[in-house]
């Protein structure tokens, strides 16, 4: 069975305007903190501005918004649009009333006309920036074929490796230098073109009655096995030494 839901109290229309005006005076302070930190600073920068050290201009017109007296909010300054306009207007008994607020001040930083960069200037500054733009490619260029190569190059056998390997060839050299050390000096006497045909002679008839023995001992041995167990047929190979 699936559980009940539990019945939620409804709330009537005036608690709820009561609920959200409540909470309106609440963020009322909060919003007269804020009013206070943006006075100050407003009142910093004009005093800044009196005394010439920052510049202002005018940054486009202001509404100052307010809530009507029934609706205790602090006000908010909102840009002018068109739509916030058309809306009012067709309004009449809207909740809000606007007057208008001035224009924004913008402050920056004053200006030396004799810092500011001749024509001259300006191309010198676009002609460094093509200049090490093109210094930027090059060195791109130059750092694609350098890690190229420093791949291949770790790819390869190392220092140590390499140092290795000459070692030991250089081992290999002077043992077969040692080797050819007496027939270079004549005490051993070459074998001529006959002596060597006849070892060769003599080892293929020793192959050949090697190979003629193979089959013989393999054909026996199967004879054998005919007549023997798996375990006596091994007993009998290792006393014969057949393994061997």
């Amino acid at each position: 069975m699936a559980p009940r839901k539990e019945k939620t109290e409804k709330v009537s229309a005036d608690e709820a305007a009561d609920t959200i005006l409540s909470y309106l005076r609440k963020q009322k302070y909060v919003s007269h903190l804020q009013d206070y930190f943006h006075a100050a600073a407003a009142k910093i920068l004009k005093e800044m501005h009196e005394r010439k050290e920052i510049e202002g201009r005018a940054a486009g017109k202001f509404l100052r918004v307010n809530m009507l007296p029934r609706l205790v909010w602090p006000s908010q300054l909102l840009p002018v649009t068109p739509s916030m306009r058309a809306d009012y207007e067709s309004t009449e008994q809207s909740e809000l009333t606007i007057a208008p607020a001035g224009k924004q001040i913008v402050y920056h930083v004053i200006q030396n006309s004799e810092d500011a960069a001749t024509p001259e200037d300006l191309q010198a500054m676009d002609d460094e920036i093509q200049r090490l733009r093109d210094e930027t490619s090059q060195a791109k260029a130059m750092e694609k074929t350098l890690r190229s190569t420093l791949s291949n190059t770790n790819a390869t056998l190392s220092t140590a490796d390499l140092r290795a390997s000459v070692a030991a060839l250089e081992a290999e050299r002077a043992e077969v230098i040692a080797r050819l050390g007496p027939l270079r000096t004549g005490s051993v006497r070459p074998i001529s073109a006959e002596e060597k045909a006849g070892v060769d002679a003599e080892l293929r008839k020793w192959e050949k009655m090697e190979k003629a023995r193979t089959k013989i001992a393999k054909e026996m041995w199967g004879i054998i096995r005919e007549g023997l167990s798996e375990a006596e047929a091994g007993e009998l190979r290792e006393r014969l030494g057949l393994d061997e």
